[in-house]
C-alpha cells in the first residue's frame, strides 16, 4: 500500500480518503491491511508509540493497547461505509466487512482526479500541465449533474471551437445557453479580463419556461484560493446577458473542506456563494457526463501522479 499521509491524528476523513486513493491503485484493499499499516508505522507519520498515548478518535476513552491499530482501521471503515450509503452510484467503492473494493481509477478518471488534487499535495505528486482547466472541465461535468441541466465551462484557455475575442465569447455563450446577449452592453463594455472571473455557468430553466436559476461558478485550485472572494461578479454579468433567471454564486474545489479552519458555513459566508467542494462534486456523477475524448485526457493526465505514487510503495510503475 502507498503510506498514510501525514495528518491531524483525528483526521479520520483524510484516512478515508487515503484508502480509496489506495484502493484506486490496487482494486481492493483489505481492513486488516490498513490495521497492520497502523501497527507498523504508526499513523500520520505519528510514532507507534506515541499513538498509543493518542486519545480516541471518537473523543472516548484511551485505545486499549494492542487494539489501537484495529480500532483505528474499523473507524475509518465506518466512515467509507457512511460515504456508500450517502453517495450510492456516484461512489466507485463496495464496501464490505473486511474489504473495500474499485474497478480502478481508469474507470473513475475524474474522481481520481479530483482525490489526487486533493490528497496528492500531502505526498508532493507534481501534476501534468493544464490541471486548472480539466478541474473546470469536471466541474462542467458535475453542474450538468447536480442541475439536470445545461453546463458551459467558459474558463480560460477556451476550448479550441470557441471565438478568440470575449465579446464573441460572451455572444457564443448566450448562444449555448439558449439566452439573448445584450449587445448594447457589450459594444460599450471594456471586457479586459481573460474570462470576467466566471470560469461555469449552469442555467436550470423550470419545466423548460422562461425563468429559473443560474449558477455562475469561480473554481480555485491553488492554495490562495481563499483570496477569491466576490467572483465572480453577479452585478457585472448580469447585465451582460438577458438572463430572466436568478442568479447564484459558487466556488468550486477540488479537496474537502476540513471542519476546522474552512468549514462549508465560513467559506460560504466569506464568498457569499453555494459551495462545491469534492464531496458535492462528486454527487454530480461526472464520470457519467464526460465526453469520451476529454475521458482519455484525465486518464493520461492521472497517469504520471499514480507512476509517483506506485514508486512510493515501491510497484513498479
Amino acid at each position: 500500500m502507498i503510506p498514510p499521509p501525514r495528518s491531524d491524528p483525528d483526521s479520520l476523513d483524510l484516512l478515508a480518503d487515503w484508502v480509496e486513493l489506495a484502493c484506486l491503485l490496487a482494486h481492493s484493499v483489505a481492513v486488516f491491511d490498513v490495521a497492520e499499516e497502523f501497527r507498523v508505522g504508526g499513523v500520520a507519520g505519528i510514532d507507534s508509540d506515541q499513538f498509543l498515548d493518542e486519545p480516541r478518535l471518537d473523543g472516548g476513552a484511551l485505545l486499549a493497547e494492542g487494539d489501537e491499530a484495529e480500532d483505528l482501521a474499523r473507524q475509518v471503515w465506518a466512515v467509507l461505509n457512511d460515504r456508500r450509503a450517502e453517495l450510492r452510484s456516484a461512489y466507485p467503492f463496495k464496501v464490505s466487512e473486511g474489504l473495500v473494493t474499485s474497478e480502478g481509477w481508469r474507470a473513475w478518471p475524474a474522481y481520481a482526479f479530483l482525490l489526487l488534487l486533493d490528497v496528492g499535495r500531502r505526498y508532493g505528486l507534481s501534476l501534468e500541465p493544464g490541471h486548472e482547466r480539466r478541474f473546470e472541465k469536471i466541474v462542467e461535468a458535475s453542474m450538468t449533474g447536480l442541475l439536470r441541466s445545461r453546463a458551459v465551462r467558459f474558463g480560460t484557455p477556451a476550448e479550441p471551437d470557441w471565438p478568440v475575442p470575449l465579446p464573441d465569447r460572451v455572444r457564443y455563450l448566450a448562444t449555448l445557453l439558449d439566452l439573448e446577449a445584450n449587445e448594447q452592453r457589450l459594444a460599450r463594455h471594456h471586457l479586459r479580463e481573460k474570462d470576467i472571473a466566471l470560469d461555469v455557468v449552469g442555467l436550470l430553466k423550470l419545466a423548460g419556461q422562461d425563468g429559473g436559476v443560474a449558477v455562475l461558478a469561480q473554481c480555485a485550485v491553488g492554495e490562495n484560493w481563499t483570496g477569491k472572494s466576490g467572483e465572480p461578479s453577479l452585478t457585472e454579468w448580469r447585465g451582460l446577458l438577458d438572463w430572466n433567471s436568478v442568479l447564484l454564486k459558487a466556488i468550486a474545489v477540488p479537496w474537502r473542506l476540513p471542519e476546522g479552519v474552512w468549514p462549508h458555513r465560513r467559506v460560504a459566508e466569506r464568498f457569499e456563494a453555494l459551495v462545491l467542494d469534492r464531496p458535492r462534486l462528486v454527487l454530480g456523477h461526472p464520470d457519467r457526463l464526460l465526453t469520451d475524448a476529454f475521458r482519455d485526457e484525465l486518464r493520461a493526465a492521472c497517469d504520471s501522479p499514480v507512476a509517483q505514487l506506485r514508486r512510493l510503495q515501491g510497484v513498479a510503475s
